[in-house]
């Protein structure tokens, strides 16, 4: 199992088009690990005992964040590392993985 990292950039605005304004801006670190998903054991194939199928999976190592490129980044928990990353999915994070390798 290993490590990866992948960043996103968020920035808060307000107003559209020309009339908009940027509030803030953040750089997001995610340190993670793909666990890779295994077959059903069925009784087929079953010396060990029965198992469902598992899909893989994310653990979610570290999330991070900077303020500015020069700055160093900083670990967030409780509430921050829920804001920065209760909304990515396990599918999100495969993506990313797979657009990195494309791009390897």
């Amino acid at each position: 199992m290993s490590r990866h990292t992948i960043t996103r950039e968020v920035e808060v605005s307000t107003g559209s088009g020309r009339w908009a304004k940027s509030l803030s801006w953040v750089e997001v670190r995610y340190t993670f690990s793909a666990i890779k998903g295994r077959k059903a054991t069925t009784w087929a194939n079953a010396s060990e005992g029965f198992a469902p199928a598992e899909h893989a999976t994310i653990d979610l190592h570290e999330v991070a964040i900077r303020t500015h490129k020069t700055h160093d980044f900083t670990p967030l928990d409780g509430a921050a590392w829920d804001a920065f990353s209760g909304d990515l999915t396990d599918a999100w994070f495969f993506s990313e993985l797979e657009e990195q390798a494309e791009n390897a």
